[in-house]
């Protein structure tokens, strides 16, 4: 590993340590409505450095550190969350096991359980947040320095909004360079119609193509058909094909 990945791995996990003990001594506050009781200060400083170590722990023990931030996707959110909850979870089963113990330390030192719900909630939110972010910034960057080098693109409809043309517009949508400009969706789906998929409006089904491409002076189609609907691909590419658009068909994913 090179140094600078290194300074990079021990950043990252100085600001996730950061972040998890600040979540700890944040939800204590919280739950106190910002004063806290000398025997509670008194807890939160105990046992900040055992949840803090567990949390890391967890994370690092599932892979969460190693997973680059700018890919951060809904399941790694949800790996994040459960890593997180399982923490919780045993901390809960503390508090209840707490006062069988003989040790009068174990006694004195309470963890209300509202504290460990605040500390999940927020917790998640700033290791979520700060991945959040880093994509943000990332895509930004990386989209900034892709329409610099970037032409004219031509007006573009996909025909169908259903997985495979949220997942086709999504990789569009991040390369600029591609020289399509998505203008929308149509689809047969009455369902889908007036809603938004992936920042882009779903305008109608194929009779709302001329009005939309007198709108928005579109220039071809890119058809996404789902599994199970092939049949009506040469149906739709003749109706393109009839009003004057260069038309391209994208196979299923299967």
């Amino acid at each position: 590993m090179s140094l600078t990945r290194q300074f990079l791995s021990l950043g990252k996990l100085a600001t996730e340590a950061c972040l998890v003990g600040a979540a700890f001594c944040l939800a204590f506050v919280l739950r106190f409505e910002g004063t806290l009781p000398t025997d509670f200060a008194r807890a939160m400083l105990w046992y900040l450095p055992f949840v803090l170590a567990l949390k890391l722990a967890v994370l690092a023990g599932t892979g969460r550190f190693k997973a680059p931030w700018r890919y951060l996707n809904l399941w790694e959110a949800v790996r994040i969350f459960t890593c997180l909850w399982a923490v919780s979870m045993l901390l809960l089963v503390w508090t209840e096991v707490r006062g069988l113990l003989p040790w009068d330390w174990a006694h004195e030192l309470i963890l209300p359980v509202g504290v460990i719900i605040f500390d999940l909630v927020l917790c998640f939110l700033g290791l979520v947040g700060v991945r959040s972010i880093v994509r943000l910034l990332n895509e930004k960057r990386e989209h900034r320095a892709i329409v610099k080098t970037t032409g004219a693109r031509v007006p573009t409809l996909l025909y169908g909004a259903g997985r495979a043309g949220a997942m086709l517009a999504k990789e569009i949508l991040a390369r600029p360079d591609s020289g399509i400009d998505l203008v929308g969706f149509l689809d047969d789906d009455e369902h889908l119609f007036g809603m938004v998929v992936e920042g882009l409006p779903v305008l109608g089904c194929a009779c709302e193509l001329d009005r939309a491409v007198q709108r928005y002076n579109v220039r071809q189609v890119i058809i996404t058909i789902a599994k199970g609907q092939e049949e009506a691909t040469p149906r739709i590419a003749r109706i393109c094909e009839k009003a004057g658009l260069q038309t391209k068909i994208i196979p299923p994913l299967h």
